[in-house]
């Protein structure tokens, strides 16, 4: 069952308000397997090369994370929806 389950990454600047909000909401959810990172190195947790390689979908909290993530992640962002 754990194999079927889309993964939900959700992504603001500092994870402490609305992606920590965002995947507690979407935790009880049937068939998602959700986490959540923020973008500043003050995040509560720092978004990774490994989290956007494990999200079959990203959510930013902000067009300009987007930017932030391109620059830095290029490569494994360009695959994600």
């Amino acid at each position: 069952m754990e194999g079927n389950k889309i993964k939900v990454l959700f992504i603001c600047s500092r994870n402490k308000w609305r992606s920590l909000t965002a995947e507690k909401i979407f935790q009880t959810k049937p068939g998602f397997d959700v986490r959540s990172a923020g973008t500043e190195n003050g995040a509560r947790i720092k978004v990774s090369d490994g989290h956007i390689g494990w999200a079959d979908i990203i959510f930013v909290m902000e067009k300009n994370i987007c930017t932030v993530l391109k620059k830095s992640l290029d490569i494994l962002c360009m695959k994600k929806k």
